[in-house]
């Protein structure tokens, strides 16, 4: 959400609290005790780092090409543009909050934003050029309260928008209001997406400790006029996390790496823990044999590759929350948010000789 500038969101403060559970389950899990330790493949890709001097809570960033990344960092309201292998920060001015972006070439990328007037907050969507941003018009609903969480940037004239109440959806003129299904009316969207199908979706984890210990993660499905549940697991809260890999909708239990295939969970692979092993359950990439997970592993943090067949060790990187997004079929960046030494690191395929 876009009004928030701690870091301690509320998917980070999950993210926290599954890996500390999960570190406890690995350390106390004598599954790999005595057993062959697992070859890993070398990198897959080359890996370049480049300092950020100036980060609060960023979001998933947006990659033109491999030379232009842009990192929306809502903890300090403003829009890191890395070009030409140096770092600018850009601000719009104290009453516009920064929010999401993406985009569909080197010259035409969206950034989504609120603008407070008054005590209210308005949509606000700015169009990059490959130059500069200009302001792009919104007919909408001027005595509502806007609040942005995430986005999906299917075309210029379809940008669909989630808040806690509604999903709207801006056509390049006007934004339309699609209320949310009655048993999700309060429980913010942690991703909208299309499935396989192209069926649109989103998702939604809740839990509330002070009624019961468990979890809800359900997905949603839009018909044309309303959205209805489609998928419910509840399990023990944290013992499971949902991420969208592409078209697929995948499931995490600290060890395990599931795909849901209809209304049942399919095991992917499993990561090869050892002793001295951790996976803290941030990971993306372009589908289920294709992605890119964030952990620990002898004593150094790393990033580890899964291409359908085996695991390969990419990188050692620096501890704490990263963000992977993968712009292309060769190419992956992420940030390694890190107080000290925040990074932009990105990967570029190797060529196989």
């Amino acid at each position: 959400m876009l009004y928030d500038k701690s870091i301690f969101t509320f998917p980070m403060i999950l993210l926290i609290i599954f890996i500390l559970l999960t570190n406890y389950s690995c350390n106390n899990n004598p599954i790999n005790s005595g057993s062959v330790e697992y070859q890993f493949d070398s990198s897959r890709y080359r890996w370049e780092f480049n300092d950020i001097y100036s980060i609060g809570d960023p979001l998933y960033q947006w990659a033109p090409d491999t030379g232009e990344v842009f990192i929306p960092d809502c903890g300090y309201n403003q829009l890191i543009h890395f070009k030409n292998n140096q770092m600018s920060y850009i601000s719009f001015g104290d009453d516009v909050r920064i929010g999401w972006m993406s985009g569909f070439s080197k010259n035409e990328g969206y950034l989504l934003c609120v603008k407070i007037e008054n005590n209210l907050r308005k949509p606000l969507l700015k169009k990059w050029d490959g130059n500069s941003f200009s302001d792009i018009s919104i007919i909408y609903d001027s005595t509502r309260y806007y609040n942005p969480g995430p986005v999906l940037f299917k075309s210029p004239n379809e940008i669909w928008i989630a808040e806690t109440r509604t999903i709207e959806k801006f056509d390049g003129i006007k934004l339309n209001y699609y209320n949310k299904d009655e048993t999700d009316t309060l429980i913010s969207p942690t991703n909208l997406f299309y499935d396989e199908f192209n069926k649109l979706k989103y998702l939604t984890t809740y839990f509330n400790l002070s009624i019961d210990s468990l979890q809800k993660d359900r997905i949603f499905e839009f018909n044309g006029t309303s959205w209805n549940k489609v998928y419910e697991d509840i399990h023990p809260v944290f013992s499971r996390v949902y991420y969208i890999l592409g078209k697929d909708v995948c499931a995490f239990d600290g060890t395990n790496f599931f795909k849901l295939k209809g209304n049942s969970l399919e095991l992917i692979t499993s990561y090869p823990q050892n002793e001295n092993s951790l996976i803290f359950g941030n990971f993306n990439g372009s589908s289920v044999n294709d992605f890119l997970v964030f952990g620990y592993r002898d004593y150094k943090e790393k990033i580890f590759h899964w291409n359908g067949k085996k695991w390969s060790i990419e990188v050692n990187t620096q501890f704490n929350m990263t963000k992977i997004t993968k712009p292309s079929d060769n190419f992956y960046c992420a940030v390694v948010y890190n107080i000290f030494t925040p990074s932009l690191i990105r990967g570029f395929k190797k060529e196989i000789k």
